[in-house]
């Protein structure tokens, strides 16, 4: 039993693959060769245009640049540690029940 290292593109259907669906038209990896072959034979799968995988990997490459950045921006905007998000300091008095300017 050979491990495989290459994607497949799913072709008809869909895959369980453990917790996983992978649905007709994305990109499956099978565990070993043997398996790949298996589906190759049945049509289910079938080798990937290098252009689909390229476009999949820079589509990768900007959602994590998003991510990124959001996750900066989020911490930038809620970093002043209170956990409310606003940005401004809140000092804890007993007599105070609210932090707005409608006491």
């Amino acid at each position: 039993m050979v491990k495989n290292k290459t994607a497949y593109l799913v072709l008809l259907g869909s895959i369980q693959d453990t917790l996983a669906l992978i649905s007709e038209g994305e990109l499956f990896t099978p565990a070993t060769t043997e398996f790949a072959d298996e589906l190759l034979e049945a049509g289910i799968i079938g080798p990937v245009p290098a252009a689909t995988v390229k476009e999949k990997a820079a589509g990768a490459k900007a959602q994590a640049k998003v991510d990124a950045k959001a996750v900066k921006e989020a911490t930038a905007a809620g970093g002043d540690g209170d956990d409310e998000g606003d940005g401004e300091e809140h000092d804890a008095d007993a007599g105070s029940t609210a932090d707005d300017d409608t006491e």
